[in-house]
């Protein structure tokens, strides 16, 4: 259970932490255990944990009224997909 919770201690603090395999390696646990961990304890996958996170810190920063897709979708440092098309549909709010 320490693990799990340095696991998500160390996402919250670390911002650099945006992959799986980082995180994995930073706590010297190879993948399937770092997977085994989180369903054990957290209850979901150390990537969701990862995204929650850093979609939260992205979304506090942005005003409440410019809350658009593609700034959430710069500030996560996610990649655009050719087959996700809502971050180019979505319409820019002002």
């Amino acid at each position: 259970m320490r693990q799990a919770v340095a696991a998500v201690e160390l996402i919250a603090k670390d911002k650099a932490v945006t992959r799986v395999e980082r995180l994995a390696d930073e706590l010297g646990l190879s993948m399937p255990g770092l997977q085994r961990l989180f369903a054990e304890y957290v209850g979901i996958g150390p990537k969701w944990v990862i995204r929650r996170y850093r979609l939260h810190e992205v979304t506090a920063h942005v005003p409440a009224r410019v809350r658009a897709a593609r700034w959430i979708v710069a500030g996560c440092n996610w990649r655009e997909r050719r087959g996700w098309s809502s971050a180019r549909t979505v319409p820019r709010f002002r």
